[in-house]
């Protein structure tokens, strides 16, 4: 199952230094080491461009040993043949969220709620920088934590959101299910290529109103003004334009439509396609 770029990216994003990155095509991959694009670190960056070597060309790891490959979005798919895999050696194949309690309150607020982690490539920073920028006033919720968490704070104050940001730490299960509920939209302005999050599924399932960056695997279930709202990756601008027309359209029916589309993404549906992929191989 391909849930990152493992598969042909040294440091498993395809991301370098924020921004997208595709230097390793045609297993280049001491771009890697050159670029020091694991965590900034030459060790960690030759370790891993080393174990890039090591799997692809000498061991041929995946080559020998796997007969197919499930990913979790088209776009993963595409990149995957995209850096030389044979395409029908891999299969589409989307992940599932799992049925959530209808006991759970269906209250619609103002505020717009983020949750997952507090890490750079999620591009909470666009998010915040798109706040200062809308003329209709929006409260956001930020449910997480991760390394950017102290930058996020420290950022909300140089913009003056002080009043309009609210850091909840983590939350998990029905207390954080509650807080999506009572949210007006979810946020994802991931700035990485983001393969097919569990934090789309779930909101989805919950009938929310998604607003996302138009990267990876998002745009395949979030059609823009259909199921949710897309805004140009990496442009608060553009997201700011976004929040400031969000009350221009009906909010209810697309949600409704976003529940329609996530039923289909069931524990059962998915199960059953992933048995008839195994029992075909």
């Amino acid at each position: 199952h391909l849930h990152d770029y493992k598969l042909v990216c040294p440091n498993y994003q395809l991301l370098a230094h924020n921004k997208i990155c595709y230097r390793c095509l045609g297993g280049k991959y001491y771009n890697c080491l050159q670029q020091r694009c694991f965590k900034d670190s030459f060790w960690k960056s030759l370790l891993a461009t080393i174990e890039m070597y090591l799997h692809q060309r000498v061991l041929k790891v995946y080559k020998k040993n796997i007969s197919l490959f499930i990913a979790p979005s088209q776009f993963m798919k595409d990149t995957a043949v995209k850096f030389g895999w044979p395409e029908d050696k891999i299969k589409v194949l989307y992940n599932f969220s799992e049925k959530l309690e209808n006991d759970l309150i269906d209250e619609v607020g103002d505020d717009g709620l983020y949750f997952g982690r507090l890490s750079k490539e999620k591009g909470i920073d666009v998010l915040l920088s798109a706040l200062s920028q809308v003329n209709t006033k929006m409260s956001l919720k930020i449910i997480g934590s991760g390394p950017e968490e102290d930058n996020l704070k420290e950022m909300v104050k140089k913009l003056n959101l002080v009043n309009q940001v609210e850091f909840l730490g983590p939350k998990f299960g029905e207390e954080l299910f509650l807080e999506v509920k009572k949210a007006k939209a979810i946020f994802l302005p991931s700035i990485w290529l983001e393969n097919m999050p569990l934090t789309l599924l779930e909101s989805l399932m919950l009938k929310k109103v998604v607003i996302a960056a138009r990267t990876g695997g998002l745009p395949e279930l979030v059609k823009d003004g259909e199921t949710g709202f897309l805004f140009n990756r990496g442009d608060s601008q553009d997201l700011a334009r976004v929040i400031d027309n969000l009350d221009n359209h009906n909010l209810l029916q697309i949600s409704e439509k976003a529940g329609i589309l996530a039923e289909n993404l069931s524990v059962g549906r998915h199960l059953s396609k992933l048995l008839q992929i195994y029992r075909s191989y």
